[in-house]
């Protein structure tokens, strides 16, 4: 995830947001290389933002489970890079809890609420392995206020190499408050970080089927 988190910069860095990042739209070469497909409802970052917002407004574009707070709003002018980081925390998510963060086969508008308002489960209520930087990493990319999300693909892409090179991640910065009430701060005893790094370095092609299955089956997909 480290390396599609890299490709998602690299499209931004070229004043492309692609606004529909998900599992299918993730492509995972025989060498193990992540190329992001199907650019079908990108948008350039700023130049055509005003004329966008002319055919897209009141429009759900992409694909509702991985829509940000700011997506579901139906405004292309609220959209901004970060809207894809938060796509990408979506999809790491799935990968390592097996389900989406929210439930989003209801009606629109309690889906709708759900992306804006709910926090998701914390990843530490899947797994105990997930607990410390994963879960940071993770809660810092689904952050509900884009302003305090990772400002960049890469940042995030950054942090995920932190941890699997076992140093300190930049999102430790501003700790947060377990499901308990206490504040998760401090690493994990080595035994636990290590089988966190080890599931985030082995996402296989099974994998990411197995997550474009689950979405193509479901009903909350959004043209």
């Amino acid at each position: 995830m480290a390396q599609v988190s890299e490709a998602v910069h690299h499209a931004h860095q070229r004043g492309i947001i692609h606004r529909d990042l998900k599992p299918g739209n993730i492509l995972v070469t025989e060498t193990g290389q992540p190329k992001i497909l199907d650019f079908g409802v990108a948008r350039a970052t700023d130049s055509d933002a005003h004329a966008t917002r002319q055919t897209d407004v009141g429009q759900l574009i992409g694909t509702l489970a991985y829509m940000s707070p700011e997506q579901v709003l139906a405004d292309p002018l609220e959209l901004d890079t970060r809207s894809d980081v938060y796509a990408l925390g979506v999809i790491i998510y799935q990968l390592l809890a097996g389900h989406l963060p929210y439930k989003v086969n209801r009606k629109l508008h309690e889906a709708v609420q759900a992306i804006r308002d709910e926090e998701p489960m914390p990843l530490s209520s899947v797994s105990r392995l997930y607990r410390g930087d994963i879960e940071t990493i993770v809660a810092k990319a689904l952050e509900k206020d884009k302003e305090r999300r990772y400002g960049s693909a890469a940042d995030l892409a950054a942090d995920i190499w932190r941890h699997l090179d076992d140093e300190a991640i930049v999102a430790r910065g501003s700790p947060r408050r377990s499901s308990s009430g206490r504040k998760s701060c401090g690493r994990r005893p080595a035994s636990v970080d290590a089988t966190g790094r080890h599931a985030l370095r082995n996402w296989s092609r099974a994998t990411f089927k197995s997550a474009v299955t689950s979405v193509l089956e479901s009903p909350a997909l959004v043209a």
